[in-house]
């Protein structure tokens, strides 16, 4: 079997799924090429040029949300209920399309998307992420992690104040993980009397050390307006970490009937936001609102039964969402494009 894979060639949300994606099916057997997309930035995917090359004829995956002129498999992912305009009309010149959730196999189809979809999950490498790797922080507090881009759709300051309100009288630790330029930001937009448990890491880590900062806190919190898939989590949840997310979007896939879900307040349009202007997405009807804090204070007074949820969703995670499961699904779309052609 052959497959020319066109991906990022750096570790964000789609270059990391490109790299583990080529990899692994290289790792199965499948020869695969790769040609890399996003020229101009960082290149950290360049390990996966092995000169590999594939016949004219093989099937092409377009992971990105980058127009072609030839009719190719487009992966793509979207974060919102609705999906753009100019992102259907590329998703309508594909062969089909592939995506990593029904959240966002949804968004496409009532968009308006006319191609056949397909769920192609995302995965977690358990190599990199587990319980075994040494935490890189050790704090004596009850703490909880943050570690996503500073952007308006993760919702990040609503988080670190709901956090500190709910837990005013206790102690904890808020760790977050992000860029020095993303700190200077977070201390710009949050008042200071809500950082007073925050603790900054801003060292650059190689993709495969981030397990140390996993496996430094006792729950992962991400309050996003949504996701298409939610790699952190994924990778939170392999290191055995309690989750606590809105029941919304993309990572309802894999998390299944997880306890720590809240109810979101309201769907609305983000329109005031740079971000997605005019997508449908979540939007809190309060500032902060009551069920993320109630699930905050429910991981909090129960640590032990929150550990035991964290290690029965990394057992879920370890047997049924790792990239060589996802890669199956590959490979079987890619083996009925070949009989159909």
């Amino acid at each position: 079997m052959e497959i020319r894979w066109k991906g990022s060639w750096q570790k964000d949300g789609y270059g990391s799924a490109t790299y583990f994606y080529v990899r692994t099916l290289r790792d199965m057997g499948v020869k695969v090429e790769y040609i890399p997309l996003n020229t101009g930035r960082s290149f950290e995917n360049r390990e996966l040029l092995d000169g590999t090359r594939v016949s004219r004829d093989a099937v092409t995956v377009n992971h990105s949300t980058h127009d072609s002129p030839y009719r190719e498999v487009q992966y793509a992912v979207w974060e919102a209920m609705k999906t753009p305009d100019d992102l259907v009309d590329i998703l309508n010149n594909s062969i089909e399309v592939w995506t990593a959730s029904s959240f966002c196999r949804d968004s496409f189809y009532y968009s308006g998307v006319d191609r056949p979809i397909y769920v192609i999950p995302h995965g977690v490498d358990i190599n990199y992420f587990n319980r075994i790797i040494p935490p890189r922080y050790d704090f004596k507090e009850f703490t909880f992690l943050m570690l996503h881009n500073w952007i308006v759709r993760k919702n990040a300051v609503n988080t670190i104040t709901t956090l500190a309100i709910e837990l005013f009288n206790d102690e904890y630790k808020l760790l977050i993980h992000t860029t020095k330029e993303g700190e200077r930001v977070i201390r710009r937009d949050v008042h200071k009397k809500y950082l007073r448990n925050v603790v900054f890491s801003t060292e650059l880590l190689p993709y495969d050390e981030l397990a140390s900062i996993y496996n430094s806190a006792d729950a992962f919190i991400l309050n996003s307006y949504g996701e298409g898939c939610g790699l952190p989590l994924l990778e939170a949840g392999a290191c055995g970490l309690p989750l606590i997310v809105p029941y919304w979007s993309g990572y309802i896939d894999y998390l299944d009937k997880y306890p720590y879900y809240y109810n979101i307040s309201r769907v609305g349009y983000a329109g005031p936001f740079q971000e997605h202007r005019g997508t449908l997405m979540t939007i809190p009807s309060e500032d902060p609102h009551v069920e993320l804090r109630t699930q905050i204070r429910q991981v909090y007074d129960h640590p032990e039964r929150a550990r035991v949820e964290g290690l029965r969703l990394m057992r879920h995670l370890r047997k049924h969402f790792t990239w060589k499961e996802a890669c199956k699904k590959i490979i079987s779309r890619v083996e009925e494009l070949d009989i159909r052609r």
